[in-house]
């Protein structure tokens, strides 16, 4: 949805006058805005630069709106010419206008001397109620978005928090490609400029940047592969620590990424221009209301009251970006630089699983399966979640294949060779394709790693003559830990879960990789035949015998899997998957044994588990679907 603001209202001259046209995006999504101007008696022509503005949610573009007489006017009185300033948005933008006047006075007037007078003394007036303009500096070409915060500093503006990015190859990572304002232009000061920075190729993973300076972090995020970029609030001193940081600590992102940044003072308040200067400077800063405000503006203002906000992507069928809730609640004053943690909808998670012929995609909100790849020949199985949610890996036969979460399309072979994998697992990291699977040779399993890229997959692995690998694989979030399931070679009745270690996030090369038997497998035909790391990293589900008449669900943290201590879930288990924040488990529940292939999918909610939801009656290897929305951008 648009808001159109037009300064001044009225405006006199013979031959043309200029207003500043402000558009605003209050809406959940960007919108295109396309401005135009005219009048009826068409005797008047509008020039509007730019005429086409990208807008981001919450954002504010200000343009110059110049109107043109077509002829001049040599006799007569004053004639006024109502204009219609319009903005039109796409993508459900709407449309909105603003009527201006063009007073348009005589070339030539007898009494110019004292018009001219009074023409001055109206234009003083006229000053004090049209915003100050300032000219645009160039910035494209800066090295980093820390370079061409401080030329527009200098310059009266400051850089939009919500950075767009391009893979650039030409160029070194973190430099700034283009700018909206271009250089020249004559904005409003204190607007802020959008920069195009440039990506590079290769990924790296966001280093942990709390509590560090900002010189600190700057020298973490290029040792990482990474550039500093805009800095919240902009007049942080030089004792300001980090509160806040996007993309989070752990993000696997292209090189070349800026990071912004929320600062706090050392010592726990927080520091901010504008408002939050005076929130600073008594120790105390009022959590600032929603209203209507979409997720980038509301964690603006409350950056800019001196609080440090954090993001809580929550499972909602709002309008995406819709601002559920804050904690602590609007109006609570609080410590300068507190944390206050914002909850906005990202839309809710659809779930797939297989019956051992075909893929099917369940929706949560619906209750029912709203969709299915079925091959023509041979079973689909196995499905497995890109880490953005908008593609699905899956198998049939020796082939892979990459589709899109609509199952729209008939997906790309990503391997079709002669050596059969299992369990290939999408890594939770950008979408670049790492994948874990389980090479099957002589009913023999081993660990392998691969990238799904434009090409085929070329997987490289690493033999174990101990454990025959395969059923399930759980990457931790930080890509540094793999639960894989193993059974002792030779010894059917010895079985559980390794661990595998890397000091490389994500990495798809099997060296980098140790690994381990981390559950208890002391007593024969006990142990653990599924895992399941939660979306936060701090919990595991086990699915376990171990003590237990059955397999049960067994909640327990990475440090204890060999004794857990939580009492189990009274819940019957033989897979198990979690939903993306954690507040909910997919269970498959086949016989006491787990020897059926296929058995009942079930919704549980670990804090009320005798609640069961059905969701099939024949499935196997569940998979809930990352939220697409990644949340506001700028802040995190």
């Amino acid at each position: 949805m648009l808001d159109l603001q037009v300064q001044p209202s009225i405006a006199a001259g013979r031959r043309r006058v200029q207003f500043a046209a402000a558009v605003t995006n209050s809406g959940a999504g960007a919108v295109e805005a396309r401005l135009s101007a005219g009048g009826a008696d068409e005797a008047v022509v509008a020039a509007i630069t730019p005429s086409r503005l990208l807008l981001e949610p919450g954002q504010t573009r200000t343009v110059d709106v110049t109107l043109s007489v077509r002829r001049p006017r040599f006799a007569g009185g004053e004639l006024s010419h109502t204009v219609a300033v319009r903005a039109r948005g796409d993508n459900a933008g709407g449309a909105v206008a603003r009527d201006v006047v063009f007073v348009q006075q005589r070339a030539l007037p007898a009494w110019a001397l004292v018009l001219g007078v009074v023409l001055v003394a109206a234009a003083a007036v006229a000053a004090t109620q049209i915003p100050d303009r300032v000219e645009v500096p160039r910035v494209q070409g800066a090295p980093d978005v820390a370079t061409a915060a401080r030329t527009l500093r200098a310059a009266g503006l400051e850089v939009d928090p919500q950075l767009r990015s391009r893979t650039a190859r030409d160029v070194r990572p973190g430099t700034i490609l283009d700018q909206i304002p271009g250089a020249g232009m004559r904005v409003s000061r204190g607007d802020r400029v959008t920069l195009l920075v440039a990506l590079g190729s290769g990924r790296t993973v966001t280093p942990q940047l709390g509590g560090a300076t900002p010189g600190r972090a700057a020298a973490l995020l290029q040792a990482a592969g990474l550039t500093l970029g805009p800095i919240l609030p902009a007049e942080a001193p030089a004792g300001a620590v980090v509160g806040s940081q996007l993309p989070a600590a752990g993000t696997r992102v292209a090189a070349g990424t800026a990071v912004t940044l929320v600062v706090r003072a050392a010592g726990g308040v927080a520091t901010a221009g504008g408002a939050g200067a005076a929130a600073a400077g008594s120790g105390r800063a009022t959590v600032p209301p929603i209203g209507d405000r979409t997720a980038n503006a509301y964690v603006r203002a409350v950056a800019s009251a001196g609080l440090v906000p954090r993001v809580v992507r929550t499972i909602s069928s709002q309008p995406l970006g819709t601002v559920l809730s804050v904690s602590p609640q609007s109006g609570l004053e609080l410590g300068a630089g507190e944390v206050v943690r914002v909850r906005v909808a990202a839309g809710v998670p659809a779930l797939t699983f297989d019956t051992g012929a075909v893929v099917r995609v369940f929706d949560l909100r619906s209750g029912r399966s709203a969709r299915e790849a079925a091959p023509p020949q041979g079973n689909a199985v196995e499905p497995s979640w890109s880490s953005d949610g908008r593609r699905l890996l899956y198998r049939v036969g020796r082939r892979l294949l990459l589709v899109s979460a609509g199952l729209a399309d008939r997906g790309r072979v990503v391997y079709d060779g002669r050596t059969r994998y299992a369990a290939a697992t999408l890594a939770p990291a950008p979408s670049d394709g790492a994948v874990a699977l389980v090479r099957r040779t002589g009913g023999d399993g081993d660990l392998c790693f691969g990238t799904i890229g434009q090409g085929q997959l070329r997987p490289r692995c690493q033999a174990d003559r101990r454990w025959d690998l395969g059923r399930q694989i759980s990457w931790h979030r930080n890509g540094r830990e793999l639960l894989v399931f193993g059974v002792r070679r030779n010894n059917p009745e010895k079985f559980g879960m390794l661990v595998y270690r890397s000091s490389k996030p994500f990495s798809t090369n099997p060296r980098d990789w140790r690994g381990a038997m981390a559950t208890d497998t002391s007593a024969a035909g006990r142990g653990v035949i599924a895992a399941a790391y939660s979306p936060a990293g701090t919990n595991v589900a086990l699915v376990t015998n171990v003590g237990l008449p059955r397999f049960q669900v067994r909640l327990t943290t990475p440090g204890s899997l060999r004794d857990p201590s939580a009492p189990p879930l009274p819940v019957r288990a033989c897979e198990v998957a979690w939903r993306p924040d954690g507040g909910e488990l997919a269970v498959v529940q086949s016989d006491g044994a787990c020897s059926r292939p296929l058995g009942q999918i079930v919704r549980v909610d670990p804090q009320a588990p005798r609640r069961t939801t059905s969701v099939t009656s024949g499935g196997r290897h569940p998979s809930y679907q990352p939220l697409t929305y990644a949340g506001p951008r700028g802040l995190s």
